[in-house]
């Protein structure tokens, strides 16, 4: 096999490895989308979120992720960077993660979803 035939087929395996891995992240799935209920305002990062339900999407920007939460119903959208945190194991339920903070109002610091294995921290 001469050089230029085994460096292409060296980069065509790689590529390949690198679409299967993409593939196999709900986060690079352009139809994910997931749905969230608050039951009081939550704040995340600077943005505060009133009490409601949204419909949240994945995007990129550059190296950061960002989540875009919708409100049902509205037209309000709130944009957040969130870091992805690989965990051990696929969540066994959606959950919220939340703590109190000065004035009444509460943060939302990470949120899990169903079925997988990856935390979103904000």
């Amino acid at each position: 096999m001469s050089r230029k035939a085994f460096l292409t087929a060296v980069l065509v395996f790689v590529a390949l490895v690198c679409v299967s891995a993409l593939a196999q992240d709900p986060m690079h799935d352009p139809k994910w989308s997931r749905e969230v209920k608050f039951a009081s305002a939550v704040r995340a990062g600077s943005v505060v979120m009133p009490v409601g339900e949204y419909r949240i999407k994945h995007e990129m920007e550059a190296q950061k992720h960002i989540m875009v939460f919708t409100r049902v119903g509205k037209w309000d959208k709130y944009r957040v960077e969130c870091n992805m945190q690989r965990m051990p194991e696929k969540a066994l339920a959606s959950e919220q993660f939340v703590k109190p903070i000065a004035g009444g109002e509460q943060e939302l610091v990470a949120l899990t979803f169903k079925g997988e294995d990856i935390k979103h921290v904000f």
